[in-house]
C-alpha cells in the first residue's frame, strides 16, 4: 500500500484543493493507498473537510518566500516534517508547494514526486529554485493542454514528463433551495442572476467584470428588468478595492460580494449565468461547475476557459480587459431566455462527457502507479 501525501500551501478550499481531495478519495477507497495532507501554513477549510472524512493533516511550517536568512531553516522544516510522514510519493498542488518539493523531495525518504500545475501559470520568485525543481521533478500533471505549454516553453519541463489530466467536477446535493439563496441575496423571483465564482484576487480580474457591469446597467433596461451580479469567493487582496469600486462606480446595490460558499451548488442552482474574467488559467474548475449546473457561461478569451468550453460556447468570450465587450456578451444572455437555456444545455453536455471525476482520478492513479513503478526499474 503507497503512502501518497499532498502537499499545499494553505489548508484553505480553492479549485486546486477541491480536484485534490476527490482524487483523495479515490486512492484512499478504490486504491487501498494511505493518504495524508499537509499545508505550509495556517488550518482552514481544508482541515475541516479532512477531519470529517477522516485524513490525517498536518502543518509543516515552510516557505519558498521567506527571506534569504530563513531560507534553509524552512528548508529544514520541510524536509524533516514530510520525512516524519514516510512518504513513498509526494503529490504538491501550486507553486510554491511544486518548487519545494520539486527541488528537496529525495531528502524527504520519498520514492518520487509529481507536479501538479493547476494554478494560474505562477512562478517562484526564486528562480534558481524553480528551475531546480523542474529539472529534479520525475514527472508533472497538467490540468489543461495552456498548463502543459507553460510547463515546458515557460518553466523548462522535459516534455516527454508531462501528461494532461482534465479537472473532473461533481457538483453535492445543493444544501439550500434556489427560492431560500435568492432571499438571502435579497433579489427577486423574476431578477437574472449572473455569478462569478472565484477568490477576489488580482489575477481574476473582478476589475474588468464590475465595469463591464456598469456598462451593461447603464444600456439595460433599467427599471424592466432587475438585474443581480453575485461574487463569491474568499476576500483577499483585492475585496476592498472591489467594494469601494463598485460604490464609486453606482453599481453597489446590484452587486452582491458574499464571501466564501459552502453550498456552491446551490447558490449556482439560484444563478442563471456565469461569469468568469481571470486573465489566465489552466482549467478553471468553476467554470466547469457552472457547466455541470447547466448555466451558459460568458468569459475571456484565453487557453484555459476556452479549452474547457464547447466551440459554440466559445463566442460568449471576450478579449482580455476589455470590459464593454464582456457588457455586451452579458446584455445578449440576459435579454434572452432561449440563448442562455441552449448555451447552458451545450455545456452541461460537454461537461459530462469530458470532465468527470473518475476519468481524472482514474488516469492520475495510473500515473502514480507508473511512477513508483519506474522507480523500481
Amino acid at each position: 500500500m503507497a503512502r501518497i501525501v499532498f502537499i499545499f500551501d494553505m489548508l484553505e478550499l480553492g479549485g486546486a484543493e477541491r480536484q485534490a481531495m476527490l482524487l483523495a478519495r479515490y486512492l484512499r477507497d478504490k486504491a487501498d493507498a494511505a493518504v495524508e495532507i499537509v499545508g505550509f501554513s495556517h488550518p482552514g477549510v481544508l482541515t475541516q473537510i479532512c477531519e470529517q472524512e477522516g485524513f490525517p493533516w498536518h502543518i509543516v511550517s515552510s516557505s519558498t518566500e521567506c527571506s534569504t536568512r530563513k531560507f534553509p531553516t524552512s528548508v529544514a522544516r520541510f524536509i524533516s516534517g514530510v520525512r516524519r510522514l514516510k512518504p513513498d510519493v509526494l503529490l504538491p498542488y501550486t507553486i510554491h508547494p511544486n518548487v519545494m518539493c520539486g527541488a528537496f523531495w529525495r531528502f524527504t525518504g520519498a520514492k518520487t514526486c509529481i507536479w501538479n500545475q493547476r494554478d494560474a501559470h505562477q512562478q517562484s520568485s526564486r528562480r534558481w529554485l524553480q528551475r531546480l525543481a523542474v529539472r529534479g521533478t520525475p514527472r508533472f500533471i497538467a490540468n489543461s493542454r495552456s498548463s502543459a505549454e507553460f510547463l515546458t516553453n515557460v518553466m523548462g519541463a522535459d516534455p516527454t514528463k508531462v501528461e494532461i489530466v482534465p479537472n473532473g467536477v461533481v457538483l453535492s446535493e445543493p444544501k439550500v433551495t434556489r427560492e431560500e439563496w435568492r432571499q438571502r441575496l435579497d433579489v427577486s423571483c423574476d431578477a437574472i442572476v449572473c455569478c462569478m465564482l472565484a477568490n477576489l484576487t488580482r489575477n481574476k480580474d473582478h476589475q474588468t467584470l464590475l465595469e463591464a457591469w456598469s456598462i451593461l446597467t447603464n444600456e439595460l433596461v433599467a427599471g424592466r428588468l432587475p438585474v443581480a451580479l453575485v461574487l463569491a469567493g474568499r476576500h483577499d487582496e483585492t475585496a476592498q478595492e472591489l467594494q469601494q469600486m463598485a460604490r464609486q462606480l453606482g453599481i453597489a446595490d446590484s452587486v452582491h460580494f458574499i464571501g466564501a460558499v459552502d453550498d456552491v451548488s446551490g447558490l449556482l442552482a439560484a444563478c442563471d449565468i456565469g461569469v468568469h474574467s481571470s486573465l489566465s488559467e489552466g482549467c478553471p474548475n468553476s467554470v466547469l461547475e457552472m457547466m455541470a449546473q447547466g448555466l451558459p457561461v460568458v468569459g475571456t478569451d484565453i487557453p484555459g476557459i476556452r479549452d474547457v468550453l464547447p466551440l459554440q460556447s466559445c463566442s460568449l468570450l471576450a478579449p482580455p480587459r476589455d470590459a464593454e465587450a464582456l457588457a455586451q456578451r452579458l446584455k445578449l444572455l440576459i435579454e434572452s431566455p432561449e440563448l442562455r437555456k441552449q448555451y447552458g444545455s451545450l455545456n452541461l453536455q460537454h461537461v459530462q462527457q469530458h470532465f468527470t471525476p473518475e476519468a481524472m482520478c482514474e488516469k492520475t492513479t495510473s500515473i502514480i502507479r507508473d511512477t513508483l513503478q519506474l522507480c523500481k526499474t
